[in-house]
């Protein structure tokens, strides 16, 4: 099983402005994400995702936190294990039993009107 280290940045919000580039702000947007995959590649990082999050934001001195929706990149890099010589079985996680239908109704709290017994 393979174990791996992760590495979250904020996805650019706002096409790419600089010397060289061109084209209408979806070109320059894409050139944005373009630049942020190879320079995280250059460094050894793979990209897993994107991920949309929502985050409480404050914006201003005296504003209030506000749910915000952020976008945010996910890249993945292998980890070796501590121990390599260990054997394979103490790194997989242990498999957990499904319970049957029965029990997980009998585990589930029972909801009632109020009045009816």
């Amino acid at each position: 099983m393979s174990s791996y280290e992760y590495r979250v940045v904020p996805a650019p919000r706002q096409p790419a402005k600089g010397k060289g580039l061109r084209g209408g702000p979806e070109e320059r947007y894409g050139q944005g994400l373009e630049q942020t995959l190879n320079a995280e590649s250059r460094r050894g990082w793979e990209f897993h995702r994107v991920e949309t999050v929502t985050a409480e934001i404050k914006r201003g001195w005296l504003s209030r936190p506000r749910p915000e929706a952020v976008s945010v990149m996910v890249f993945r890099r292998p980890v070796e294990p501590a121990y390599p010589d260990a054997p394979a079985e103490l790194w997989n996680e242990p498999e957990v039993p499904a319970r049957p239908a029965a029990q997980r109704r009998a585990a589930e709290p029972q909801l009632r009107a109020p009045g009816r017994e």
